[in-house]
């Protein structure tokens, strides 16, 4: 799940449930998100805010989180992450000895968000057999991320599925890289899904 703000827009809301036996607490915050060195770098932000930043939800119950935008930007596409981070609770049912682990959620949150398809042109795709472990690279030229999912390497009629399922995301003007499972890869093409649209795409890929 995406939340995207649409231009003119200034405030989304989204619900956080409890489905356990328990109540929760939770702080929500907001992060300013880029890539850099095929990481991910979140750094805190005012640009965007989301009310309220701590909440506490009874069982069996939901809460209403508001994703604020303050303030206009520029045209640009942005990015943000939406962080829920479960907190220590008073109640604990697990037992003295007991592990529990609280939970964090991320939502990616964008900004101006071009209403088209990604023009698959202004991504470059490559195959890096030299590094160990291999590794698939994605430099995205363009101004709008890219969303990789269901990803799929051929050559011929061999194909190789990579990933099932979401594999991760390219930021506009970034670039991102997978380390691939274990094995030895070729292909001339890459076949994915992106942007939430079921419909495959089929590109040229560079071995490096």
């Amino acid at each position: 799940m995406n939340i995207n703000f649409s231009a003119g827009e200034n405030v989304k809301a989204i619900y956080v449930n409890n489905t356990g036996t328990d109540p929760i607490s939770a702080q929500v915050r907001v992060y300013q998100w880029t890539q850099q060195n095929d990481t991910d770098v979140l750094t805190e932000t005012q640009s965007l805010v989301v009310s309220p930043p701590m909440t506490a939800i009874p069982p069996g119950k939901q809460q209403l989180l508001r994703v604020i935008l303050p303030a206009p930007v520029g045209p640009a596409e942005q990015s943000y992450k939406l962080v829920v981070d479960e907190l220590p609770g008073a109640t604990d049912n697990s037992g003295k000895h007991a592990v529990r682990f609280l939970l964090r959620y991320t939502l990616p949150v964008f900004i101006n968000t071009p209403q088209s398809a990604p023009d698959m042109s202004d991504f470059k795709f490559y195959l890096d057999t030299h590094s160990v472990p291999e590794k698939l690279r994605i430099v995205n030229n363009g101004a709008e991320h890219l969303k990789l999912s269901n990803v799929i390497l051929s050559s011929g009629e061999h194909q190789v599925t990579i990933n099932q399922g979401l594999m991760g995301y390219v930021l506009a003007h970034s670039a991102r890289s997978w380390s691939l499972p274990k094995g030895r890869y070729s292909g001339s093409t890459i076949t994915f899904t992106t942007n939430d649209d079921s419909t495959t795409k089929t590109v040229p890929i560079t071995l490096q």
